[in-house]
């Protein structure tokens, strides 16, 4: 009789029965149903009260000089900021440690900070989207503050964190893209911020 080898077994996944299979599936997603609820509130947080208390702390005068649109403006692009740091140093990190992940491809490749980083950034797309979306249509803000192609992209950065937080497929791909696009933010928000009527 032929033994089955070790070999054979899937990489990603394993036969499992019914209860082991659920309690896999559980121990994988877990940051979807605690990390990605903590960081919509934290964002909604930091845009309705932390990010407001700060100036009123700091720059209350300069900041009442501002119009309606770009106090808002000003606003986000602190949160924006938040994101961005928050999410291109955990990537930093993810890049740097995990050497498999450089092997993977486009096969599923599950790393458990990188889970989370992508479950922080839903947290936060899941704000600006609305908020995007309320400014164009409700508002009917339009250059500078906000654009239907601004819309779209985040709509498309929500499509494609739910691919991979599903699926975990093309996490090299994603990593890099997203730690590249967000770094440029580190340099190009804080200069919109320094260059308003409230720096």
């Amino acid at each position: 009789l032929r033994h089955p080898t070790r070999s054979a077994a899937p990489q990603f996944a394993a036969v499992m029965t019914n209860s082991s299979a659920s309690s896999s599936v559980v121990n994988v997603h877990w940051p979807l149903y605690t990390v990605y609820p903590a960081a919509i509130v934290f964002f909604y947080c930091a845009y309705f009260l932390f990010i407001p208390l700060g100036i009123r702390l700091c720059c209350q005068k300069r900041f009442n000089v501002l119009t309606r649109l770009n106090k808002r403006c000003f606003i986000q692009n602190i949160n924006s900021c938040l994101h961005a740091f928050a999410i291109v140093s955990s990537l930093f990190i993810v890049l740097a440690g995990d050497h498999e992940m450089r092997d993977a491809g486009v096969a599923p490749h599950y790393n458990v900070l990188a889970y989370c980083e992508v479950c922080v950034s839903l947290g936060y797309m899941s704000f600006v989207l609305p908020w995007s979306l309320h400014m164009y249509f409700v508002l009917k803000a339009r250059r500078p503050y906000t654009s239907a192609t601004f819309c779209v992209h985040h709509a498309t950065v929500v499509v494609a964190e739910v691919v991979y937080l599903l699926t975990q497929t093309c996490a090299l791909h994603g990593a890099l893209t997203v730690a590249l696009m967000e770094f440029t933010n580190w340099f190009f928000l804080p200069l919109i911020l320094m260059t308003s009527q409230c720096s």
